[in-house]
């Protein structure tokens, strides 16, 4: 299944959740938390000074400074982006308000399911802490344990049919995706993995 994990991607306080509990079910895209860090602050000024250096370059006509500048901006964009984890409408709005934003919203990377929250409203983190993890399970792994007799039986692709006592009736039609070339000493069995939607 498609997962993410959610991190701080610098310290900060976290000033408000939008998702309080696990199972919640998300779209990507959406608000996932908002978090405040006076480094945040620092580098949406730094990123503010370069945009009025480039313009004052481009009104004095200076070229070689222009293209100076113009370095400058696309260094102080660059680390919005990938240590702050900005999105490129989150540096337009920037650029536009000139003014720096006191706290950042983050979004959901994949659509899916909250299984795990380790973080509460107003907590401090400190950067690479983990905050949450995100499963997409419109796609599930089921294993199957496939005996050493049977084995010549299973193939990459092949389609597969389950039933279950959870949904009476029902058929589920997946395929397998992955056969594990190393088979179990004790059981005589191989793992095989089947992908279903």
């Amino acid at each position: 299944p498609l997962q993410a994990s959610v991190s701080a991607r610098f310290r900060g306080r976290v000033e408000r959740l939008f998702v309080n509990f696990t199972g919640e079910n998300v779209r990507q895209g959406q608000p996932l938390f908002e978090m405040y860090s006076p480094d945040l602050i620092s580098a949406q000024q730094e990123f503010l000074l370069a945009f009025k250096a480039l313009e004052s370059s481009k009104l004095s006509g200076n070229t070689q400074d222009e293209q100076v500048q113009q370095l400058m901006l696309q260094a102080s964009r660059e680390r919005l982006r990938v240590h702050f984890g900005m999105t490129e409408g989150q540096i337009t709005r920037l650029s536009e308000a000139r003014q720096a934003l006191s706290s950042l919203q983050f979004l959901y990377p994949i659509s899916g399911t909250v299984v795990q929250k380790q973080v509460q409203q107003g907590q401090y983190v400190d950067e690479g802490m983990t905050l949450y993890q995100l499963v997409d399970l419109s796609k599930v792994w089921i294993y199957i344990d496939v005996y050493e007799k049977d084995f010549r039986f299973v193939s990459m692709g092949e389609a597969v049919h389950i039933t279950s006592e959870a949904f009476p009736g029902e058929t589920f039609h997946g395929k397998v995706t992955f056969v594990d070339p190393v088979i179990n000493g004790e059981t005589r069995t191989a793992r095989v993995r089947s992908e279903f939607s």
